[in-house]
C-alpha cells in the first residue's frame, strides 16, 4: 500500500512548514522541540515556464512549528495559506494561517478554540478577493468526536463560521473548498456514521450559512475520502478523492470523482487500472466548466508506486503520463493549480532509498507534463513535502512541510 503521510506528525514532534518564488534561494533554520530542528520557508514561482523555484522565509509564532496544507492566491502579491501549528514542547495542534504580500509571509491569528477542543486544523482555503477567503478543516473534541470547521478571512482577521455535520454523522471533516464568489463556496470532506459507515460530505455556502449536500460514491464501499474540489462557476464543481475497502483482499482503493451540475452531484467514471492496489486522487483544478485535471498516486499489487494524473474533458476522464520520479518506494502529487487548460502546476514529494523526502513540481503544457527542479532537502532535512499550490498566469506559491533532525 502506498504511504500517505499528508498532514501527520513524525517522530513524535510537530512538523514545520515549507512553502515554494524564483530568482534567489533563502532558507532559515530554527530550533524546535524534542531535539529536532526545522526549516520555516515559502516558495513562489514567478515564471514557472523557466522552472525556477526558491525558498522565502516564513516566521513561526511563539517558538513552535507549523505545517501548511493549502494556499490560495488572487495575485502574485496576495496569498493566504492555512494549516496547523504546534506550541513549543506540545503535540496539541491549533489551526494556523499565513498571508503573503508579495515580499513577506506573516502569521495571522485564527479564532480561539473552545475549551473542549483538543486539536484543530485547516486543510483547505479559497480566496476570491483580498478581503474574502474561506478556510475549512476540523476540530477534535475528545470523546465527542471530530467535527467540521470553517473560518472566514475579511482581509484583517479570521472569524469562525457556524456549521453542523449532516444528520447522524459523528466523525466528520472538510478537506477542500472552492469559492466562485463571496456568496458561492463549495466544500467537501468525509466522515463516519456510527463506528464504520463511511459518508461523503458536501457543504455549500451562500454568504450567510452552510447547507449540506449529498455526494454519491459506489455502494458497498467501507471507506471514502474526498480530498479536493474545484468550481469554475457556481453551477459546475468537480470533487475528487478515493473510495474502496482499504483491504487488498477485497479490491483495494480507487479514484472517486463527482460533478455538481447546479442541482445535484453526479458520480463520474474515472480511469481505474485493473490490478491496482491503490489509486487515489488528492487534488483537482478546473480552469473551465468542461476541463479539469486531477492528480494523486497509483500503486500496483507488486508495490510499485507512481504519481497519477487524469484529464477530464466534458464527461470523460483520460489518463496522462506523469514524469518518472526517482527514489525509493513512495511518490505522490498532493496539489494542482491550472490558470488555463494549457498551463498547470502539480506539487508533491518523493522519497529516496535513504528515506529522505524531497519536493516535486510538474508543469502541464496542455499535452504533456514536464518536471521542474525544486529546492530539495539539505543534509539535515529529512522531510521536504509540498501539499498545496496556487498559480496565476505569471506566478505560483506552493506550501507544505519541512522537518529536520538535529544533533541535540
Amino acid at each position: 500500500m502506498s504511504l500517505r503521510f499528508r498532514r501527520t506528525v513524525r517522530f513524535g514532534c510537530a512538523a514545520t512548514l515549507l512553502l515554494l518564488s524564483p530568482l534567489y534561494f533563502i532558507s532559515t533554520s530554527t530550533a524546535a522541540s524534542f531535539g529536532h530542528s526545522g526549516d520555516a520557508a515559502s516558495t513562489t514561482l514567478r515564471f514557472h515556464a523557466s522552472g525556477e523555484w526558491s525558498i522565502d522565509p516564513v516566521t513561526t509564532v511563539g517558538g513552535g512549528s507549523t505545517e501548511l496544507d493549502a494556499v490560495s492566491c488572487i495575485s502574485p502579491s496576495s496569498c493566504v495559506a492555512v494549516g496547523v501549528s504546534y506550541a513549543a514542547g506540545s503535540n496539541n495542534s491549533r489551526s494556523a494561517a499565513e498571508t503573503w504580500d508579495g515580499t513577506t509571509w506573516s502569521a495571522t491569528a485564527t479564532p480561539p478554540v473552545l475549551a473542549d477542543v483538543t486539536t484543530s486544523q485547516l486543510l483547505g482555503v479559497s480566496c476570491v478577493s483580498t478581503n474574502f477567503c474561506i478556510a475549512v478543516g476540523s476540530d477534535e473534541r475528545g470523546t465527542a468526536g471530530t467535527t467540521e470547521l470553517t473560518e472566514r478571512w475579511n482581509g484583517t482577521s479570521w472569524s469562525e463560521l457556524p456549521i453542523s455535520p449532516p444528520s447522524g454523522v459523528r466523525v466528520s471533516q472538510l478537506r477542500s473548498v472552492s469559492c466562485v464568489s463571496s456568496t458561492s463556496c463549495t466544500a467537501v470532506g468525509d466522515g463516519y456514521k456510527g463506528l464504520a459507515t463511511a459518508v461523503s460530505i458536501g457543504e455549500q455556502f451562500n454568504g450567510v450559512q452552510w447547507t449540506s449536500q449529498s455526494i454519491p460514491f459506489p455502494a458497498g464501499a467501507s471507506y471514502v475520502q474526498l480530498q479536493g474540489v474545484s468550481c469554475p462557476s457556481s453551477r459546475v464543481c468537480v470533487a475528487v478523492g478515493t473510495v474502496g475497502s482499504r483491504s487488498p483482499s477485497s479490491g483495494g482503493e480507487f479514484t472517486l470523482a463527482d460533478r455538481w451540475n447546479g442541482t445535484k452531484w453526479i458520480q463520474l467514471s474515472s480511469v481505474n487500472t485493473p490490478g491496482a492496489l491503490y489509486r487515489g486522487f488528492e487534488a483537482v483544478s478546473c480552469p473551465t466548466n468542461a476541463y479539469c485535471i486531477a492528480v494523486g498516486n497509483d500503486t500496483n499489487r507488486a508495490g510499485e508506486n507512481t504519481t497519477l494524473s487524469e484529464v477530464l474533458t466534458g464527461s470523460k476522464w483520460s489518463s496522462v503520463r506523469t514524469p518518472a520520479t526517482p527514489g525509493g518506494d513512495f511518490r505522490n502529487l498532493f496539489g494542482v493549480s491550472c490558470p488555463s487548460t494549457t498551463d498547470c502546476v502539480a506539487v508533491g514529494y518523493y522519497d529516496t532509498v535513504g528515506r529522505i523526502y524531497n519536493s516535486v513540481a510538474d508543469q502541464w503544457s496542455g499535452t504533456a507534463w514536464a518536471r521542474q527542479p525544486t529546492p530539495n532537502a539539505t543534509i539535515e532535512t529529512v522531510y521536504s513535502e509540498l501539499f498545496g499550490v496556487s498559480c496565476s498566469t505569471s506566478a505560483c506559491s506552493a506550501v507544505g512541510n519541512s522537518l529536520a533532525i538535529s544533533e541535540s
